[in-house]
């Protein structure tokens, strides 16, 4: 049997950093660049084929676990999740993936290792014959994610499943790892403490996006936060606490989403306030850790945004990627776009992706707990 599924990309609104200790809290968007996997049943023993603009040739990841490793680490640990799952540990599959969240090679910073595991998972379990709901995707990319590294909150994950605009809770993957590594069935089943998803409905104001053409290294990004250092320790407490009054308050502002996911927010209900609160809060965690979350490309993003009417502040780990600006209806979007393109940072053409389901169907489950 033959499959083509696709996963979106995403940014993160508020709550970056943040949301990576479990329990915490994002705003996050799916935006409307995809990978897309087609995927062919290659039955018992047929290897697992991979071809990709993003490498040379085609790669069997049975065969060369070296490559599964270095290059293709998410699509490997996607399979291996697949066949974990069904209980088919000889399957082969043939995958051939297409990556819109990368040019020229280079990704955008829209959230590629979650998309390309989610897609992955979903167009080889339907491949097998065997497709599994939203909730079940969501759990088995998550998982397969959290194998490579806990310090990814998971955040892309549920972009790149469920779509549109989501309030996030992350779990605590660590936990989720090892009674996986027990019983997958059981971990996928049980209830995960703290852990939130829900769909919210979009704010009044336009999403635009920025790219500074520089890559960032999220998971080293993440990594600078953790130090041992009773002071920085204590800094990062401070702004986890301050990142949850502002997420929930700008939470508080949206209305849950209909059952068609396509409401707004309620007139007025604008978000640009917490953004500008949020890069304040970013700004004092890069003085005060010098991770480098503020290129230049990026206080130029915010100060062009910033000058239109509009607000501004990096998406995501920082240190080059995207920035995000939301837009009233006042702000010229052409002439922000001119200001951006004379800094050097190129406007995306990108909106919010469709919801993938109903904001009612993103059921979790409630059984047996930790």
């Amino acid at each position: 049997m033959n499959s083509i599924r696709k996963a979106p990309g995403k940014l993160v609104i508020l709550g970056e950093f943040a949301v990576v200790e479990p329990g915490c809290g994002a705003l996050v968007a799916a935006m409307d660049r995809y990978v897309i996997v087609q995927a062919a049943d290659l039955g018992i023993g047929g290897g697992v084929a991979v071809s990709s603009e993003l490498i040379a040739g085609t790669v069997d990841l049975d065969s060369d676990r070296s490559v599964a490793a270095r290059q293709l680490p998410h699509i490997a640990s996607a399979v291996a999740i697949a066949r974990q799952w069904l209980d088919c540990p000889d399957r082969g599959v043939g995958l051939t993936i297409t990556s819109q969240l990368h040019e020229r090679g280079v990704k955008l910073g829209l959230g590629s290792s979650g998309a390309v595991t989610a897609a992955v998972v979903d167009a080889v379990t339907a491949a097998w014959g065997a497709p599994v709901d939203r909730t079940t995707l969501f759990r088995l990319a998550l998982i397969a994610t959290a194998r490579l590294t806990t310090s990814g909150s998971g955040v892309d994950v549920a972009a790149a499943v469920f779509g549109g605009w989501l309030s996030y809770r992350s779990p605590d993957r660590q936990a989720i790892v090892e009674l996986a590594a027990a019983d997958l069935h059981s971990a996928v089943h049980a209830e995960w403490p703290g852990h939130v998803i829900a769909a919210v409905a979009p704010p009044p104001e336009r999403l635009l996006v920025g790219w500074t053409g520089a890559p960032a290294a999220t998971t080293a990004q993440i990594g600078r936060l953790a130090s041992g250092d009773r002071t920085r320790d204590e800094i990062v407490r401070r702004f986890r606490e301050s990142s949850e009054e502002c997420v929930d308050a700008t939470i508080g502002l949206l209305t849950p989403a209909t059952a068609s996911c396509c409401g707004s927010a309620p007139a007025g209900a604008g978000l640009g306030e917490h953004v500008r609160q949020f890069r304040n809060l970013l700004c004092e965690l890069d003085r005060a850790t010098a991770m480098g979350i503020f290129t230049e490309r990026l206080n130029a993003l915010c100060a062009a945004a910033e000058t239109s009417g509009a607000a501004a502040k990096p998406s995501g780990a920082g240190g080059g990627d995207c920035g995000i600006a939301l837009a009233g209806s006042s702000v010229d979007v052409a002439g922000l776009g001119r200001s951006w393109l004379h800094a050097g940072i190129r406007p995306l053409d990108v909106d919010v992706a469709p919801p993938t389901v109903n904001a009612a169907d993103i059921a979790l489950p409630t059984t047996t707990s930790f």
